[in-house]
């Protein structure tokens, strides 16, 4: 109401503003030619300057009327727009109002129906708790079912071929076991045999245990024969070095028989194995034949190795330990070893070594094997309160991994050896 009495009163002051035109005031009427132009006529004579004066009214006149149509409809623009914005204003305040009395509603009704803070302890305590018995019964349940997968698969290892050929460390009677005769004009003569045989064999050696043309190799593997049910191991090596064939093929050669005890134990000794050198006299300067121990075991370890040229500038180190000696007295245990030693000389004065070290399961004088437990309590492992025989090599297989690495990066296997001497040659 108060906006319509505004307008009003504003009305009145634009008729106060601009006067309508009484009858007096019609002096001058616009008057239509046949061209459609308008011009003034007077109702009486007057004068040109008098003419143009009307014009001017005339004309001020119609701009006024024209502001006054276009103040008019906005007008009625924004009075459209009031009464919108009061509708809206209505409607928001009624919809305020209706959230605001639904709100106090769902206060009360919570407030009502809200359980004591006891209770509610007491509900989440009982869920931990089953929560907890849960976890427990699921953790027993992720413990059996790895217990059955890893016995399945080493089973399936078992049965499975194996990459390291079962020859490899077979101590049956091959080319790979060895006897030496007591007779002093016969165990030179058979010393040559062994060696050269192993010789006549690098290349097919490497071939089996699957070292590439080029490449770094660095890997220890052990292994269950599924015919014998006994352990074999390997060790394979194809590194390039920077050295020269020559530096390393002198150390090699100083060094053959300087060999460490952790190359028979997966285990560090305080003191290197000791080597007393035999049958001098029946060999050449290529070879060297004698008897490793330590004074930690009583085991003697007769060991024989040769230096042989190999491909069109390399050499070739073979080596095995002769199981039986007949001039010698027998270990009550023992175990067979082989190993090829091949260094190739590089462009750039760098030199490839490829390195195969095999070793079989203990066997005794009789030609038994040995049990498990007693081939890994050997090498340091006690696997006798395992509860399964799978589980048994699982155990023995992990730490005799991680033993022979450990002996890798301290250099106490006795191939890294004679390069830690090349290089102080250097």
């Amino acid at each position: 109401m108060e906006f319509k009495q505004n307008f009003v009163e504003q009305n009145n002051t634009s008729d106060l503003l601009f006067p309508k035109p009484t009858k007096a005031d019609k002096i001058w009427t616009p008057m239509t030619m046949n061209n459609g132009m308008s011009t003034i006529s007077s109702s009486g004579d007057a004068s040109p300057d008098a003419s143009k004066a009307m014009k001017k009214r005339l004309l001020a006149r119609r701009r006024q009327q024209r502001h006054r149509a276009r103040f008019g409809n906005e007008l009625e623009t924004l009075r459209a727009e009031a009464a919108d914005l009061i509708e809206r204003v209505a409607a928001l305040q009624l919809s305020k109002s209706s959230k605001e009395k639904a709100a106090s509603d769902d206060d009360a009704m919570s407030s009502s129906s809200s359980l004591p803070w006891r209770d509610i302890a007491a509900a989440l305590y009982d869920s931990a708790i089953a929560t907890l018995e849960e976890n427990q019964s699921l953790r027993r349940l992720d413990y059996l079912r790895h217990g059955h997968i890893e016995a399945a698969l080493l089973q399936l290892m078992r049965q499975a071929p194996s990459k390291c050929p079962t020859a490899a460390v077979a101590t049956t009677a091959t080319w790979r076991d060895s006897t030496l005769l007591a007779r002093s004009d016969l165990r030179a003569l058979g010393l040559d045999w062994i060696t050269l045989r192993m010789y006549q064999n690098t290349t097919r050696m490497f071939q089996e245990h699957g070292f590439p043309k080029s490449g770094l190799v660095k890997e220890f593997w052990t292994g269950v024969d599924a015919e014998t049910d006994t352990m074999k191991y390997a060790w394979r090596l194809q590194c390039v070095v920077n050295e020269p064939m020559d530096v390393l093929r002198a150390a090699f050669r100083a060094q053959r028989t300087q060999y460490r005890s952790s190359v028979l134990w997966f285990r560090a000794m305080t003191t290197d194995a000791i080597y007393e050198s035999m049958d001098e006299a029946g060999v050449d300067g290529t070879m060297k034949y004698g008897r490793v121990h330590t004074a930690e075991d009583d085991m003697k370890f007769y060991y024989v190795s040769r230096e042989y040229d190999y491909g069109r500038d390399g050499c070739v180190f073979v080596g095995r330990h002769i199981a039986d000696d007949e001039a010698m007295p027998r270990n009550r245990r023992q175990r067979n070893h082989l190993h090829w030693l091949v260094l190739e000389p590089m462009e750039g004065g760098q030199t490839r070594i490829r390195y195969l070290y095999t070793k079989s399961h203990q066997y005794t004088t009789d030609g038994r094997y040995v049990s498990l437990d007693e081939e890994a309590l050997t090498m340091g492992c006690d696997v006798r309160d395992a509860p399964t025989e799978e589980r048994k090599q699982a155990m023995y297989q992990a730490y005799a991994t991680n033993a022979v690495m450990q002996c890798v990066s301290e250099g106490m296997l006795h191939f890294a050896y004679p390069i830690v001497e090349a290089r102080a040659l250097d």
